[in-house]
C-alpha cells in the first residue's frame, strides 16, 4: 500500500473551527484509508459532502479536498489528486505542517507524472532544502534535461550511497567536467565500501582518484589485494606522482606482511631517481633470488651513477653466470 499522509486534526486551526460531525467523519475517512478500505472512504467523503457542504467553512472543505486527493493519488487518478492539492496550497487554509506534506506530495506527483518543471516551481517554495527535497530537486532538473543544475544540486547529496556518487560521475561525464569535489569522500569510506568506491571511479576512468582511495584505504588498515597496491603505484607512476608512489612503497615495504620484490624494485627505482643512492642500495640487497637479474642491474646502474665504475663491473661479471643483460642499463 503506498504511504498515506496522515492528518493530525484539532478542533480549532487559524480563524477557522472544524465542527463536531465534520471531526468525527473525518476521522472515520482517515481510518478507513489507514485499513485501505478506499470504498468505504469515498462513501464517507460523499456523505459529508451531501449533508453537510453547505455549512462547512473552507478549512472544512479544504479538509475534504485533502482526503479526496489521497483518494484519487491511492486509485492512480494522479491528474485529479494534482488537482486538488493545487485547491489546497492555493487557499491556504490548513495549518503549515500539514501544508508542507501537501506539497511534498504534489512534488512527487509531478515527477511521476514527468511534468518535472512543475515540481520544480513547487521545490521553488521551499527556502531550505532537506535532503529529501534536494533529491526531488535532482530527480526534477536531471528529468528536465536540466544537467547542470543537476549537477550542482546533487553535489550537496553525495553520501555514503554508491549510487549517489554514481548518478554525480555520470553528470560528470555528460558536462565533461574535468574536476570534481572528493572532499568528502575520503570520510565516508570503510572497511566495508572502500572497494566498491574504487571500483566505481576506476570504471568511470577517474584512476588517479581510485588510486587515492586505495592510499587512503591501506593507511586505514582496509583489506587491499597486492594486485590493487601494484596498479596504484603504476598510476601514481605514470602520472610523474613519485611522492606520492615512494611514500606508499615505503608504508607497505615497512609493514613487513607482504613478500613481494615488485615494491621493492619500484622504490628503489624511484631512490634511484631522486638521488637516493644508498637508500636504493640497501633495497637492492632484499631482492630475492627469483629478480636476480633485476637486482643486480639496479646495483650497477647504482654505481655506475656513483662514479663506482670498479665495483660496477664486479656486478656485470657476477651477473654473467646468470646470462642477465645489461643492454638497457647506463
Amino acid at each position: 500500500m503506498k504511504k498515506l499522509l496522515f492528518l493530525i486534526l484539532t478542533l480549532k486551526i487559524f480563524s477557522y473551527e472544524v465542527s463536531e460531525d465534520i471531526y468525527r467523519q473525518l476521522e472515520e475517512t482517515k481510518l478507513l484509508l489507514k485499513e485501505n478500505r478506499i470504498t468505504k472512504a469515498q462513501q464517507s467523503l460523499n456523505y459529508m459532502l451531501e449533508w453537510f457542504s453547505q455549512e462547512m467553512n473552507p478549512l472544512e472543505l479544504d479538509l475534504v479536498k485533502y482526503f479526496q486527493g489521497e483518494i484519487f493519488y491511492l486509485k492512480e487518478q494522479f491528474g485529479l489528486a494534482i488537482n486538488n492539492f493545487n485547491i489546497i496550497i492555493k487557499n491556504n487554509n490548513i495549518d503549515q505542517d500539514l501544508l508542507r506534506k501537501v506539497k511534498l506530495k504534489l512534488i512527487k506527483l509531478y515527477l511521476a507524472t514527468n511534468k518535472n518543471r512543475m515540481a520544480l516551481k513547487v521545490l521553488a517554495q521551499f527556502k531550505e532544502k532537506n535532503r529529501e527535497l534536494l533529491a526531488m530537486e535532482f530527480l526534477a532538473y536531471k528529468n528536465s534535461k536540466q544537467y547542470k543544475k543537476a549537477f550542482k544540486t546533487i553535489e550537496k547529496l553525495l553520501n555514503s550511497q554508491i549510487l549517489t556518487w554514481r548518478n554525480y560521475l555520470l553528470l560528470a561525464e555528460r558536462l565533461n567536467i574535468k574536476e570534481i569535489k572528493i572532499d568528502k569522500l575520503f570520510s565516508l569510506l570503510n572497511k566495508d565500501n572502500w572497494k566498491n568506491f574504487y571500483n566505481l571511479f576506476k570504471n568511470f576512468n577517474w584512476k588517479f582518484i581510485a588510486a587515492k582511495i586505495v592510499d587512503y584505504s591501506f593507511n586505514k588498515n582496509f583489506n587491499v589485494s597486492i594486485k590493487i597496491l601494484k596498479e596504484t603505484i603504476e598510476e601514481y607512476i605514470s602520472r610523474y606522482e613519485e611522492n606520492l608512489a615512494m611514500r606508499l612503497l615505503e608504508k607497505i615495504i615497512a609493514q613487513k606482511k607482504i613478500n613481494d620484490d615488485y615494491f621493492l624494485i619500484k622504490l628503489a627505482e624511484i631512490y634511484i631517481n631522486v638521488g637516493e643512492f644508498q637508500d636504493a642500495f640497501k633495497l637492492t640487497k632484499k631482492i630475492s633470488k627469483k629478480h636476480i637479474c633485476k637486482k643486480y642491474q639496479l646495483q650497477f646502474e647504482l654505481f655506475k651513477l656513483s662514479e663506482l665504475f670498479i665495483q660496477a663491473e664486479i656486478i656485470r661479471e657476477k651477473a654473467q653466470k646468470y646470462k642477465c643483460s645489461f643492454a638497457n642499463v647506463n
